[in-house]
């Protein structure tokens, strides 16, 4: 837990070399509006998107299966709210996958 609660603080802060530190070398991500594998990769990804402002998020939780989850809202328009639930997989104190689905 201690590693994803660092990752949020950093995502939080914007700190994403710092971020990057706690990824692993071959970590795979998938969001709704992308998909990357390998830290080199998702570097190149991050410098594209302006990452989304989240708001109504819920405490990390660990699963049975040891991952890490938690659920995210996000304003795409003035009116319109999505839910996201935010899933890490944690191994050797890396995030080893990030998982973004809607909910």
């Amino acid at each position: 837990m201690e590693v994803v609660t660092k990752y949020v603080q950093l995502f939080k802060a914007r700190d994403f070399e710092g971020l990057l530190a706690l990824v692993d070398e071959e970590a795979h991500y998938k969001t709704p509006k992308w998909e990357t594998k390998g830290k080199a990769a998702l570097k190149k990804q991050m410098s594209k998107d302006s990452p989304p402002e989240f708001y109504g998020e819920t405490e990390l939780v660990e699963t049975p299966e040891g991952k890490f989850t938690r659920t995210l809202k996000f304003k795409v328009a003035m009116v319109v709210t999505v839910k996201l639930r935010q899933t890490f997989t944690v191994a050797d104190k890396k995030v080893t996958s990030m998982l973004m689905e809607r909910v």
